[in-house]
């Protein structure tokens, strides 16, 4: 048995989310984090338990032309995930903007999961859409992106962490999203 395909973002309406990001950071009382977090979701494909997880210094930015995240799991039965993605240098002003106003110690987003799943939804709606943007929404639309953008599907099943025998029925789900099966 197959579940059904996941919902994802046209990019018109991942375009017009980004948009309702933006609109944050630049209002008169700017709020950078829609920005830090929706970009940092759509381009890297990350679970929201591991967005969640991710501390300051899991991001490496020593090579500022490559910048990465390092993906970590505290429970030794999950190392087999961890991995290393490469985050667009685009990220890197509003993660900046970011860490100025609300100056993280530890954890790169210290709030509860419902209230990043709260901020992912308002932007959703800012942006106009009928679609519930959430975290898993953000995953498949990147892992589509990368598809359509010509990228290896191993190289897919390894930025978003899953194993080849998942990665059968996600891979297959990709190629009829994408249109190439």
């Amino acid at each position: 048995v197959v579940s059904p395909l996941p919902e994802t973002l046209t990019p018109d309406e991942l375009e017009a989310v980004l948009e309702a990001a933006r609109a944050h950071s630049r209002a008169s009382k700017p709020d950078h984090r829609p920005l830090a977090l929706a970009l940092l979701l759509l381009t890297t494909g990350i679970k929201k338990g591991e967005c969640l997880g991710i501390s300051l210094n899991h991001i490496d930015l020593d090579n500022p032309d490559e910048p990465v995240l390092f993906i970590r799991y505290a429970s030794a039965q999950n190392r087999y995930k961890e991995r290393k993605i490469l985050l667009p240098v685009e990220w890197l002003p509003a993660y900046h903007e970011y860490l100025a106003q609300y100056n993280p110690v530890d954890q790169l987003f210290p709030w509860s999961q419902r209230r990043l799943e709260y901020l992912l939804e308002d932007l959703g709606e800012e942006a106009g859409l009928d679609k519930h943007v959430s975290f898993d929404m953000c995953r498949w639309t990147c892992a589509l992106q990368d598809i359509n953008n010509g990228m290896e599907m191993d190289k897919i099943r390894q930025k978003l962490g899953i194993s080849k025998i998942q990665w059968r029925e996600i891979g297959m789900k990709l190629r009829k999203l994408s249109g190439t099966e």
